[in-house]
């Protein structure tokens, strides 16, 4: 009788999950479908404290403005929050950079991220180290 009485329980249980079906539906802000539509790449780094989400955004035909040439700038967009229910967040853009390449993007000892990206020209390539913590986005050093 308890087998029975368990079984009845697990088949009731799986039951009330199968009503719960998935709603889909179409997001119509258009600046959000724009910018999700334009992230090229996505990065992730998590510290101690934080958690930085690395968004590489194209900036559409033509943006990088070199005359004769459909050449597209990119800009990053840097996500930062806390851990927990209730976390601080912080959003930061970082740009415009013609044909960047991430160097690298560490997690510091401090629960800051370093992040470096090499841009420019091929002739004439520029380096740029970005500190990143919850508060604040700052240029470390720009070659």
């Amino acid at each position: 009788m308890k087998k029975l009485f368990a079984a009845l329980l697990f088949l009731l249980s799986l039951n009330a999950y199968a009503q719960n079906k998935p709603v889909v539906s179409q997001i119509k802000n258009e600046n959000l479908v724009n910018l999700l539509s334009s992230v090229d790449t996505v990065y992730f780094k998590e510290s101690n404290e934080i958690r930085v989400v690395l968004y590489q955004v194209d900036n559409g035909s033509g943006s990088a403005g070199i005359p004769g040439y459909e050449d597209v700038s990119t800009k990053f967009l840097v996500a930062v929050s806390e851990f927990g229910e209730i976390p601080d967040q912080s959003l930061f853009s970082v740009g415009d950079f013609l044909a960047p390449r991430i160097i690298k993007f560490s997690a510091l000892k401090n629960n800051d991220c370093l992040l470096q990206i090499e841009h420019g020209a091929y002739q004439n390539r520029k380096k740029l180290s970005l500190n990143i913590s919850l508060k604040k986005a700052t240029v470390v050093a720009n070659k």
